[in-house]
């Protein structure tokens, strides 16, 4: 059975918990419609990382309506 996630326009930026000093830098995920009243800086996020999308634990460091990368 297929699904659909839907954005809404905003984006959260991460630090890892377990990163290793090589990798530890914020990282940016775009939030989907169903997270986006929870989601706040200071509260934990299970995000997918690497190449095999492995659920990380996280900390939201940032909320907002426009990503940084370009």
């Amino acid at each position: 059975m297929a699904w659909a996630v839907r954005f809404v326009g905003k984006f959260v930026g991460v630090y890892l918990l377990d990163a290793v000093y090589k990798i530890d830098k914020l990282y940016e995920y775009s939030l989907a419609e169903e997270f986006c009243c929870a989601a706040m800086p200071g509260k934990l996020a299970i995000v997918p990382f690497g190449a095999g999308n492995v659920p990380k634990t996280a900390v939201i460091v940032s909320v907002s309506d426009e990503s940084s990368f370009e």
